[in-house]
């Protein structure tokens, strides 16, 4: 013997039973909210920011919206958050001066020491920067050697240029004192 097939008691409703004579839908809208008419939002096929396209991944928006969502509660934080001050006036806001006269690199480093700064969309290390924007451009052929042995250091005073050669014999150098 099989049972009948029974559908949604809500008016209009044409949708198969699932439980408490509800739908699926008006049965997790009774579940969740206490009523089984409240109105659930759909979900959308892509992201929910206007001219996005990209596909839905959560919540209704895309990978990267729902991560700023996340992130900075808005899907369109972060971008507001930038900062478009000019680079000198970064580098004075991130630099703490050391007892040796190191302008120390207080902003992200790598795992070597080395600050990293965004300059005209490249992603140059701070003391490269700091160089060629208070001394002027490294010659061609040439590296910076930290005088000073401080990686986190942008000091132009403490920076000079020498050929790889150089910069490696140093490097040697004083890994043999220490």
């Amino acid at each position: 013997m099989s049972r009948p097939i029974t559908y949604c008691t809500i008016n209009g409703c044409d949708e198969r039973h699932y439980g408490k004579g509800f739908c699926r839908k008006h049965y997790l809208a009774q579940r969740v909210h206490g009523d089984p008419m409240v109105v659930l939002i759909e979900r959308h096929d892509g992201c929910r920011v206007e001219g996005c396209g990209r596909p839905n991944h959560a919540k209704g928006y895309c990978r990267r919206h729902r991560h700023r969502f996340v992130r900075h509660g808005d899907a369109l934080g972060g971008s507001q958050e930038r900062d478009h001050a000019p680079p000198l006036d970064r580098l004075a806001r991130r630099m703490v001066i050391s007892e040796r006269g190191c302008w120390e690199w207080q902003g992200s480093r790598d795992r070597f020491g080395y600050g990293y700064i965004g300059v005209d969309g490249a992603v140059p290390r701070v003391y490269r920067a700091a160089y060629e924007l208070l001394v002027g451009p490294i010659p061609e052929g040439l590296e910076l050697d930290h005088i000073c042995e401080n990686p986190p250091c942008f000091n132009p005073d403490h920076l000079e240029p020498v050929t790889h050669a150089e910069n490696m014999r140093r490097t040697v150098r004083r890994e043999v004192v220490i």
